[in-house]
């Protein structure tokens, strides 16, 4: 808890997308799963959900304009 307010944390399983949000300034914890694989866990901010979106909005432009 945080000031009395409990954080709600986004779960990603995907390293290079965690890594992505971790270049542009969000900080996240990896955590190992049951089955060894890694768990990325970021709060879950108004700043964390933008970001978020502009990377996924950055991701599709460039996956389009490069054909793949």
């Amino acid at each position: 808890m945080k000031g009395g307010i409990m954080m709600e944390y986004y779960n990603i399983n995907k390293k290079y997308l965690a890594l992505s949000l971790s270049y542009l300034g969000l900080k996240y914890m990896a955590f190992d799963k049951e089955d060894g694989s890694k768990i990325y866990s970021f709060q879950d901010t108004e700043q964390f959900r933008d970001t978020l979106t502009e990377l996924t909005n950055l991701k599709n432009k460039v996956k389009i304009t490069n054909g793949f």
